[in-house]
């Protein structure tokens, strides 16, 4: 399955989504991780419309979009959870901002990781290409036709080793708009 895996920090050293793109790989999924980089002077501004439409050229086609945000980014997070669920696309928000507050942000999104998401992503990712049902999968709150569960938190159990070493290379990483700031382009990182 095609995944894209997009981060509202404001600098692109991402730890945990790049943790999830490695997982996701090793089961075999194709994975783009798409850097969407702001100022940190002003946590209110959003992307331009120039922005969301390179982002969706580089998405094109993913059966799932992750979403991860700070607090301090949600306002972008939603932005970007609207604009794709909009098209109809799976999109599951993750990170600090989830975990911490999931019921305010399960408000903005139909699909919430609380907690560490490795384990709950690959499986998602797992029955939406199958397309089995997805309501029962641990550590997501999850939206289905207007019917929700709040399903709790894996316990590990020790039996599937999460030990992957982040993604580093930069193939298939995107980052907008390029670091100078100066324009909105698109700076595909080889």
């Amino acid at each position: 399955m095609k995944i894209s895996l997009l981060s509202t920090s404001t600098f692109p050293a991402d730890q945990g989504l790049r943790t999830l793109s490695a997982c996701l790989k090793r089961e075999g999924h194709e994975v783009k991780m798409v850097f969407l980089t702001l100022p940190e002077k002003d946590y209110s501004q959003i992307y331009k419309k120039s922005v969301l439409d390179q982002v969706d050229k580089v998405v094109e086609g993913s059966g799932l979009i992750g979403i991860t945000a700070m607090s301090s980014t949600s306002t972008r997070a939603k932005q970007l959870i609207e604009y794709y669920q909009n098209k109809k696309i799976p999109v599951v928000w993750g990170g600090a901002a989830p975990t911490f507050f999931p019921e305010k942000c399960f408000q903005s999104c139909n699909i919430v990781a609380v907690g560490e998401a490795e384990e709950a992503l690959l499986e998602l990712a797992s029955k939406l290409e199958k397309g089995e049902d997805i309501a029962k999968v641990k550590n997501l709150y999850i939206r289905i036709n207007g019917k929700e569960f709040r399903n709790p938190v894996r316990i590990n159990s020790g039996k599937r080793k999460i030990n992957t070493v982040p993604a580093q290379a930069p193939r298939n990483n995107y980052l907008f708009p390029d670091r100078k700031g100066l324009s909105a382009g698109m700076l595909l990182l080889h």
